[in-house]
């Protein structure tokens, strides 16, 4: 009960700040993006690398993978591109300084995509000229959504397990309830947000809620592999920020992607 105490009262705190922020634009979201990527990537680092007194490894790995995503939404792609190789070189090498097991300079070069293209996906989303800000929040309410219904659809209905040796905890009753909820969350988010065919966005919603529980499974195995049952303790009752974004992982290029096809950009627009 505490635990989950903690959970609604970090919801209640965190969920208006953020949909603020989105509201207002850039370069308020762009600043709360760069710090979401500064600390996926400080929980990623700690991860990977055990050791203590690595701190500056730790510094070091975070701001590679912060100056990669500033690179890449405000300068030229061929500066973002040479950024990036220079975050790739620093990775690897920051791996090779830390090893404490076989493929750790492996493991920060992945963990730099991992920290820095989701996010950048959803940059991309939330800056739209037209409907971005919204279009972000809408995708933040399916994820949040899809979370909170597959955790109280798993506790309450049970059943057999969705991938026990990688989150022994969910269910297919999870996976079904949530997806279900974010349908009709990102239907009735539509209706308020004026877009046109709301109805469409039914299954759209519930398509992504489905790639979101996959995000959570593809973080779920990273923390296994690393014997790590939170990626850190940086939200009360949530564990990290690596814990809470894992949806998001896999939703935003998703949705970006989709977003690429005229016919259901005409659903999105108000």
């Amino acid at each position: 009960m505490a635990n989950m105490a903690r959970r609604v009262l970090a919801a209640l705190v965190l969920i208006p700040l953020v949909v603020g922020i989105f509201l207002l634009g850039s370069p308020y979201s762009d600043m709360l993006l760069l710090l979401v990527v500064l600390l996926m990537a400080w929980e990623w680092s700690h991860l990977v690398l055990s050791k203590p007194e690595a701190t500056v490894l730790h510094v070091s790995f975070s701001l590679a993978a912060g100056l990669c995503f500033l690179a890449w939404v405000y300068a030229p792609p061929l500066v973002a591109c040479l950024a990036t190789a220079i975050g790739v070189t620093t990775g690897w090498a920051l791996g090779r300084m830390g090893q404490t097991r076989p493929g750790t300079g492996a493991w920060l070069v992945l963990g730099l995509f991992y920290t820095v293209l989701p996010i950048l996906a959803f940059q991309f989303i939330a800056s739209d000229t037209y409907h971005g800000g919204l279009l972000a929040i809408w995708l933040l309410l399916v994820v949040w959504s899809t979370d909170t219904a597959a955790m109280v659809s798993g506790k309450t209905i049970g059943g057999p397990r969705l991938c026990p040796r990688v989150s022994p905890n969910k269910t297919w009753a999870g996976l079904l309830g949530g997806a279900v909820f974010a349908g009709f969350v990102g239907m009735i988010a539509a209706m308020l947000f004026s877009y046109e065919r709301p109805l469409i966005l039914f299954p759209v919603a519930m398509v992504l809620a489905c790639v979101a529980q996959a995000g959570d499974l593809l973080e779920s195995l990273v923390k296994r592999h690393f014997h790590a049952k939170d990626s850190g303790r940086l939200l009360p009752g949530h564990g990290g920020i690596l814990d809470r974004v894992d949806g998001l992982v896999t939703a935003s290029p998703f949705l970006l992607m989709l977003l690429q096809w005229p016919v259901f950009e005409g659903w999105m627009n108000g």
